[in-house]
């Protein structure tokens, strides 16, 4: 008898949650590295960051040509409300953790199909398939529709 191991069979059942925005996938030869927010707004789990003004610091991306992205911001589970709405995110001078190898889970603001670049939208860092500015190397894993949780491929290769 076959066992069915994918986790497909438990999302559809409204109790189980694969994964959450910002979580590693899996922690096969992840690149993780931590810069402390330069961003006056928050940074929230599983958005595009980019390098700070100074080194080892980052911030949400500008939208502009200036933006180098360093990654993906991972979730931590003892992150306390950032967020305007209560939500877990960091704030300004916290260290961010963020994925620049390996594969995450993330909410895409819109429909997306397996194989399409990844963008991070201006001001928020929300990802995507287009708009914004793209994250090298990034491309999404998993068809998924807007809001829904989905894998992010990334393997950042240094501008």
């Amino acid at each position: 008898m076959a066992i069915d191991l994918s986790l497909s069979s438990y999302k559809d059942d409204g109790e189980f949650t694969p994964g959450f925005p910002g979580m590693e996938v899996d922690t096969f030869a992840n690149g993780i590295v931590n810069f402390v927010s330069e961003s006056t707004a928050p940074i929230a789990f599983g958005v595009g960051v980019v390098r700070g003004t100074t080194d080892k610091t980052c911030a949400l991306p500008a939208g502009t040509a200036a933006d180098r992205f360093i990654g993906i911001s991972m979730r931590h589970s003892v992150v306390a409300a950032a967020l305007a709405d209560g939500t877990p995110g960091y704030a300004r001078y916290q260290a961010v953790p963020i994925l620049e190898h390996g594969r995450i889970w993330a909410n895409p603001s819109a429909n997306v199909v397996r194989g399409d670049p990844v963008f991070a939208a201006a001001t928020t860092g929300a990802l995507s398939n287009a708009g914004g500015s793209r994250i090298p190397g990034a491309e999404w894993e998993t068809s998924t529709a807007a809001g829904d949780i989905g894998i992010v491929k990334i393997n950042r290769v240094a501008a």
